[in-house]
C-alpha cells in the first residue's frame, strides 16, 4: 500500500496539474482496508481468499472511480 501510494505521489509531483491531485485525493479517500482490517478479516474466516478478495475489490473500484472521473474531467477540461 505505501508503494502504491508513493508511486502515485511521484505521478502527482512530476504531472502537476488540478486533475492528478484530485485523483491522488479520491485514491486516499475510497482506498482498499488498512493491515488490521485485513488481518480481522483473516481471523473470523480463516480464509486467504476472501483477505486478498477483501484488499483487491475496493483496489479495482478504487481504480475504476479515478479513470472515470479523469475520463470525465478530460471531456469537460
Amino acid at each position: 500500500m505505501i508503494i502504491m501510494l508513493m508511486i502515485i505521489f511521484w505521478i502527482s509531483i512530476v504531472d502537476a496539474n488540478y486533475s492528478s491531485d484530485f485523483l491522488f485525493d479520491i485514491f486516499i479517500i475510497f482506498r482498499f482496508p488498512c493491515s488490521t482490517t485485513l488481518i480481522t478479516i483473516y481471523k473470523e474466516t480463516k480464509s486467504i481468499k476472501w483477505t486478498f478478495l477483501s484488499f483487491l475489490i475496493p483496489l479495482l473500484i478504487d481504480i475504476m472511480i479515478c479513470m472515470i472521473v479523469n475520463f470525465i474531467g478530460t471531456i469537460i477540461i
